[in-house]
C-alpha cells in the first residue's frame, strides 16, 4: 500500500505531523481507473498514482511521519 498522497498546491495540510514535498509534474497519463504521474522532486524522479487529475504544474506530496522509516548510517 502506498502512503504518499498527491494534492494540489493549494491543499497544504495544517497538520504538522505531515511532511510536504513540492513536486513538478513532468507527465500525467489517464489509465481509465486513475491518473499516473511522473514527478520531479529536485533531482529525484517519482512515480505516483491518484484518482484525481491535478491541473497545476506543481503538486504536493504528503507523507505522514508514521509512514517514514529511518535507517542508521552505514
Amino acid at each position: 500500500m502506498h502512503r504518499i498522497t498527491v494534492t494540489g498546491r493549494a491543499d497544504r495540510p495544517s497538520d504538522d505531523a505531515i511532511n510536504v514535498l513540492r513536486a513538478e509534474v513532468k507527465q500525467c497519463s489517464y489509465t481509465g481507473a486513475r491518473y499516473e504521474y511522473e514527478l520531479a522532486v529536485d533531482d529525484l524522479l517519482v512515480t505516483a498514482e491518484s484518482p484525481v487529475r491535478h491541473e497545476d504544474a506543481e503538486v504536493n506530496l504528503l507523507i505522514r511521519a508514521e509512514d517514514c522509516l529511518v535507517y542508521p548510517a552505514a
